[in-house]
């Protein structure tokens, strides 16, 4: 049986941009992935495989991904700034609990089966979908050594 820990935080705005490229990461890398496969499937010819071809439509596609990436983030972070007023976040043995002005939600273990963790955040996936990424500025040196251990026993860690 697991304490319940409690966190309360605002991201910042550097947090909130990066919460959004977060929340959008598992997209874009699958229109990048579709992307690939078009231009592999269009650079096969009668006469053989057109690398140079094929390379600057990749280069191309990646620019035009970069670009949708930044879009996004820049819409994406426009419409979250409106709900960063503030989160509670509680981890229990039942599962945690997100809430803000606008959205109250608990989630089971049995649902968020993994965590990421990277310089900023520790985050949590329902399914396949970053759902909750806490920053670590958030947690005293103590709370962040116990929600590893939480998440190492109800989750698993996957490396970012």
């Amino acid at each position: 049986m697991i304490q319940p820990i409690s966190l309360s935080f605002t991201y910042t705005k550097k947090e909130l941009l990066q919460v959004t490229s977060i929340m959008l990461q598992n997209k874009m890398r699958n229109v990048y992935l579709i992307l690939l496969v078009i231009n592999i499937i269009t650079h096969i010819k009668d006469d053989g495989f057109h690398y140079i071809d094929f390379l600057i439509s990749l280069i191309l596609s990646s620019l035009v991904l970069f670009l949708m990436l930044w879009v996004a983030r820049r819409i994406g972070y426009s419409k979250n700034k409106k709900m960063n007023t503030g989160q509670q976040v509680t981890l229990d043995d039942e599962g945690w609990e997100m809430k803000t002005d606008l959205i109250n939600s608990k989630i089971k273990w049995q649902l968020s089966k993994k965590f990421t963790e990277t310089k900023d955040f520790i985050v949590l996936y329902v399914m396949k979908s970053p759902t909750l990424p806490i920053p670590k500025r958030a947690l005293t040196l103590e709370q962040l050594n116990t929600v590893r251990e939480v998440l190492k026993q109800k989750t698993v860690k996957k490396k970012n």
